[in-house]
């Protein structure tokens, strides 16, 4: 059985014959001693090399070149077929976005950056989304559509919803027919602005059969629980509300 100070030895001897940088995987393939007696007699490899006297290993981190790091931007742009956003490049490469902020900076500055390395290229096409005019911003007197207003549309669409519901089935034998000319009144469209989201999910589980509701519902539910707003008037934007 080895003991710490045959371990040692060996260490410093393959340390002598191999120099410093010896690895962990090296020393268990010349000597034969397993991982595990290394951790049980030292604790980790660490304290072994320390005790044998040998330096602390430093990582050597890669340094990519413009070049490399640019060509990598190009095969991903080019599988995209557009400018990658941060969450496209990392997932289609071997790199991270982190990487080219760090050389290079905004993506703004890599798209430039990757527009001069594409032009410089002669054996690349230059891809056609790069001439594309950018993505105007909004005009400055578009206004989102108020809590109320989209609450509003969701209620449209609940009262379609509704309505068919109450429409006859369609044929179908398996199904039982209510008798000829009987058809039940359409339910009425409950108002979300004067419920809260509980009410909400209890009427359409009684309604549906199901616990389904529109995540968004609830979420305007709630808001106009805590704001106090109201369905907003017909053909109104849902202004005026505090």
């Amino acid at each position: 059985m080895s003991t710490k100070t045959e371990l040692l030895d060996e260490l410093r001897r393959l340390a002598d014959e191999q120099g410093p940088d010896i690895t962990l995987y090296k020393f268990r393939e010349q000597t034969g001693i397993s991982r595990h007696k290394v951790y049980d007699r030292w604790g980790n490899w660490t304290n072994l090399r320390r005790a044998a006297g040998l330096p602390p290993r430093v990582r050597a981190w890669p340094v990519y070149s413009d070049d490399e790091l640019l060509r990598e931007f190009h095969q991903v742009a080019r599988q995209m077929g557009h400018v990658p956003t941060l969450g496209e490049f990392s997932r289609g490469s071997h790199r991270c976005w982190g990487t080219l902020d760090r050389r290079f900076g905004r993506k703004g500055t890599v798209v430039d950056k990757y527009r001069g390395w594409i032009d410089a290229q002669p054996h690349e096409d230059r891809p056609e989304f790069l001439d594309q005019p950018p993505v105007p911003p909004p005009k400055a007197g578009y206004k989102s559509p108020s809590v109320a207003t989209m609450l509003a549309e969701l209620q449209d669409l609940s009262q379609a919803a509704f309505d068919d519901l109450a429409a006859p089935p369609r044929s179908n034998s398996a199904l039982p027919t209510q008798p000829a000319g009987a058809q039940a009144p359409p339910p009425p469209i409950p108002d979300y602005s004067k419920m809260s989201p509980e009410e909400i999910r209890l009427l359409h589980r009684e309604v549906f059969g199901y616990n389904f509701v529109p995540a968004a519902m609830l979420v305007l539910a709630a808001a106009l629980s805590l704001c106090g707003l109201g369905k907003a008037p017909p053909g109104g934007d849902g202004a005026g509300h505090a």
